[in-house]
């Protein structure tokens, strides 16, 4: 089907899910996918609270959990820097899971 024909906002036919979907099983890229699909691209980090793209060239999706849901209210946007910090175990987020505070 055409771009331009599709119907913006139809996601699944009759209720149910395309055969490809696998929920709370999808990959890590397709979950980072989905979340840009959803959210769009970081552009700031909610740790360090940089905007500035010459001192962080990348903001990123982070999981906090390290559980990989479908989940909004478990990813936080930070830097490149922050991120690998946090998945490392030296960074700690003070996040009360606010939808406000994550995203």
């Amino acid at each position: 089907m055409a771009k331009q024909n599709r119907k913006p906002g139809k996601i699944w036919n009759n209720g149910n899910p395309p055969h490809n979907w696998k929920g709370d099983k999808v990959s890590l890229g397709g979950l980072h996918a989905w979340l840009g699909k959803h959210l769009g691209q970081p552009n700031y980090c909610a740790y360090c609270q940089t905007t500035d793209i010459k001192k962080a060239k990348v903001f990123q999706w982070a999981n906090i959990s390290h559980t990989y849901k479908r989940d909004f209210n478990d990813f936080i946007r930070l830097c490149a820097k922050c991120h690998k910090r946090y998945d490392l175990g030296r960074l700690t987020l003070n996040i009360d899971n606010d939808k406000e505070n994550v995203l």
